[in-house]
């Protein structure tokens, strides 16, 4: 059966080529993982993934900036920090298994806690149920979006905390999230 000048034939070879390319380039979430694991800028991006505790029982998914996951390998892994010690570590990241880790070597574990509860995390998913991508996207704008306020508090801790569970969620939402350099206001592109 011809349709113009493409045949079945070939919309099959297509899709084929469509559907490989697309096993190969992994999921929108490893796509973010992945870039946020490459981010080696001050201005680190978030990273979700699944923690396992030290003895195995429990699992939660938790957002943290990646510098903090890599670090983390660093020191469960007793990689140096030379420039194929980072390598190493990235490799690691990369090729972890679903982004599950479990880390035994105490300030690995540490390194790899979010500053936030699940009571604020189930807060702000439901303070964002509602917005779209592009209301995420245009939100957050250096601290005077309109969803800045969101996390915008005088204490630092409870700033870190709310922000990072907003990351959670704007990362389950499939955006990347990170934060400003100095001033580690929250970010969020596609």
């Amino acid at each position: 059966m011809r349709f113009g000048r493409i045949t079945v034939a070939g919309l099959v070879a297509l899709l084929g080529l469509l559907v490989a390319t697309s096993a190969r380039s992994g999921t929108r979430s490893d796509d973010i993982f992945r870039r946020a694991l490459e981010n080696r800028s001050t201005a680190s991006s978030f990273v979700l993934f699944t923690l396992v505790s030290t003895d195995g029982r429990t699992r939660r998914q938790v957002a943290i900036p990646a510098p903090f996951l890599l670090g983390a390998i660093h020191r469960e892994h007793h990689i140096p920090s030379t420039a194929a010690g980072q390598a190493a570590a990235l490799k690691i990241a990369l090729e972890q298994p679903e982004r599950t880790f479990q880390f035994k070597d105490r300030a690995a574990v540490r390194n790899v806690q979010p500053r936030y509860t699940e009571k604020q995390l189930a807060a702000m998913r439901e303070r964002l149920k509602d917005e779209s991508q592009w209301g995420l996207r245009t939100g957050f704008n250096a601290g005077s979006g309109r969803l800045d306020s969101l996390y915008n508090r005088p204490n630092f801790r409870e700033y870190s905390a709310l922000r990072d569970a907003i990351a959670h969620v704007v990362i389950e939402r499939g955006l990347l999230a990170g934060h400003g350099d100095i001033a580690g206001f929250l970010t969020v592109k596609q």
